[in-house]
């Protein structure tokens, strides 16, 4: 069995490349302008926004654009700014103080997968993974959840680790999204390799009440086979949650090869798929994906993902894109 685990993980990172996540706006946010209008009618697909990246996590702040993106070795989490959102200057990304190794936990040899929800002007919160019992810079061992607060959304730290992986959870737990729902925070997140768990919190984050897997039907979707990943959900101005996540079938070796799906919930367990927002076309793959509402467009919103147009191209990666809703 231990055998067995060891190679499942080994075959998850070497197909899911920097993988996975997504994060949750500050404003409320919806994937359609009315009931009548259906977020599984595909979104626009626009042009590339970074090589060699993926899982990225945006915020609205203030008038711009704020992303988080974890680094290519997966030693560091930095963020950059737009004002439109297609447009990101390199030379801008700047740490949020999130590394490796730091103090906090020396042996936390990887950090990745941020997701970072702002509740009020001063008061940002971080979720991202760290590997404690991971080789520098490789991606092995079993990934953790970390917590971390900011001030002005750059600077981070307070760091604490916050939810550990447990046997229902295959001990693995990885690429997790917050979002404030029901006068709680919810964190969903990616568990037993291809399922998506969630937990609860009413402390800002600090403590973590898990919940177990969440229930995705409709649309020929089969949970209990299917690969479900790479979770980002938005609160929709009527309440109810619409969760954006990369879907693959049983058997296929890479994750996102049938695109970007949504599903809608109105008690952030249950949720019913729409269909599919993002297509794949055959060998390709789309994941991580990261909406966020658009600021001068309200009721139209941005999708960040991550996109490998060659599955069999082990040494490929994944590369930044976006698409806009209908």
């Amino acid at each position: 069995m231990g055998n067995h685990l060891g190679f499942l993980k080994i075959a998850f990172f070497i197909f899911s490349s920097l993988l996975f996540v997504d994060c949750t706006p500050y404003k409320t946010t919806s994937s359609t302008d009315s009931e009548e209008e259906s977020v599984s009618i595909l979104w626009e697909e626009e042009d590339q926004i970074r090589e060699e990246t993926t899982s990225s996590c945006t915020i609205i702040d203030g008038e711009v654009y704020r992303m988080y993106i974890g680094t290519r070795d997966h030693g560091m989490v930095k963020t950059w700014t737009s004002s439109d959102g297609l447009t990101w200057d390199e030379d801008e990304l700047e740490s949020t103080g999130i590394e490796h190794g730091d103090e906090t936990n020396p042996e936390r040899h990887t950090v990745r997968n941020p997701a970072v929800i702002k509740l009020s002007e001063e008061n940002y919160i971080m979720i991202f993974e760290g590997n404690t019992d991971a080789e520098e810079g490789e991606l092995s061992g079993d990934p953790s959840l970390f917590r971390a607060t900011s001030t002005d959304g750059v600077t981070f730290s307070d760091i604490v680790q916050v939810l550990t992986p447990d046997e229902d959870e295959n001990n693995w737990m990885s690429v997790a999204d917050l979002v404030e729902f029901d006068s709680k925070l919810y964190l969903y997140y990616v568990a037993d390799f291809t399922k998506v768990f969630y937990a609860t919190s009413e402390d800002d984050g600090e403590t973590w009440t898990k919940g177990g897997e969440i229930s995705i039907s409709g649309s020929g979707i089969d949970t209990s086979t299917d690969k479900i990943v790479d979770p980002d959900v938005i609160v929709n101005p009527d309440g109810t949650l619409t969760l954006f996540f990369a879907y693959a079938l049983e058997g296929e070796l890479h994750f996102g090869t049938k695109g970007i799906y949504s599903a809608d919930s109105s008690d952030g367990v249950t949720f019913t798929a729409n269909g599919q927002v993002i297509s794949t076309e055959e060998d390709e793959a789309k994941l991580d994906p990261d909406v966020i509402e658009l600021i001068d467009n309200e009721g139209h919103y941005r999708m960040y993902f991550g996109y490998k147009s060659d599955t069999s191209d082990n040494d490929a990666d994944f590369n930044l894109y976006s698409a806009t809703s209908p």
